[in-house]
Order: structure tokens, then sequence, then C-alpha cells
């Protein structure tokens, strides 16, 4: 049996969502408030606090080289090791109750 070549590309299969709860320390949920109200000037319209934390981590891991490097590599998950204290710019938090931290119920 021979495949038949069509123009459309095969699709990614869909991933299913995963609700995360998320604790934010006051200083970060000020700056997203302030954010919001730049982005409602520079749209004219206002945009949930949800779709905003979306939109910024799409953003973000799509303008993460090396983590673009890590996906193309064809890997579904971190390799042990491979991201290095020496590799994060970030500070992790502290893993306490109340740190931020987010957790996926």
């Amino acid at each position: 049996m021979t495949r038949d070549t069509i123009k459309l590309r095969p699709q990614e299969r869909e991933i299913p969502e995963r609700k995360v709860r998320l604790r934010l320390p006051g200083r970060l949920a000020g700056d997203l408030d302030d954010y919001r109200g730049l982005y409602e000037r520079a749209h004219g319209h206002e945009i949930e606090l949800t779709a905003l934390i979306e939109g910024i981590l799409e953003q973000f891991l799509a303008s993460d080289q090396a983590f673009r490097r890590h996906q193309r590599a064809g890997s579904n998950g971190p390799k042990p090791g491979a991201w290095s204290s020496q590799s994060r710019s970030v500070r992790e938090p502290s893993r306490g109750a109340g740190s931020g931290t987010p957790t996926s119920s």
C-alpha cells in the first residue's frame, strides 16, 4: 500500500488542558495588574488574567532558544540534568507553602 501525498501536513494531536492553581507574590500580582492596564491601553480592550498569563507563558516559551532546540531534538520531557542550575538565569523559589509554585489539580 502506498501513501498519497496531500497538502495538509500531519496535525499535532490534542494535549488535554491542565488546570493550574497558582499563588502569586504580591509584587508579581501587582505587576500583572499593571501589565493588564498597559495591554488595555495598547489594544483597546480588556484581557482576563488567565488569558494574559497564558499569552505571557506562550511567548516566553516560544522565545527561549534552548527550549526550542530541546523540542526539536524530539524529547517529550527534560532529560536528567538537562536544565542544570548553571544554565538557569532565574533562581528557583523555595518549595515551602505559599512559595508561588504552581500546583496541578
